[in-house]
């Protein structure tokens, strides 16, 4: 069982104050940057829908089915 007994020695209070310091979350604030914001759109064509599905065929031999 522990005892409830607080320690006021001066390397006590010290060491208390530097494992309370260790035990704190740091904040990211001072650290993250805000990047602009791009739009990047995926090029698409029915000729490139097209060809994929070709592709498609010929590597799974489904031309003759």
């Amino acid at each position: 069982m522990k005892h409830k007994f607080v320690s006021k020695l001066w390397e006590d209070v010290e060491w208390e104050k530097a494992n309370a310091a260790k035990d704190q979350q740091m904040i990211l604030d001072g650290h993250l940057k805000t990047h602009p914001i791009t739009e990047k759109s995926i090029l698409y064509s029915n000729d490139s829908f097209c060809q994929a599905a070709i592709e498609w065929l010929i590597a799974t031999d489904q031309v003759c089915s």
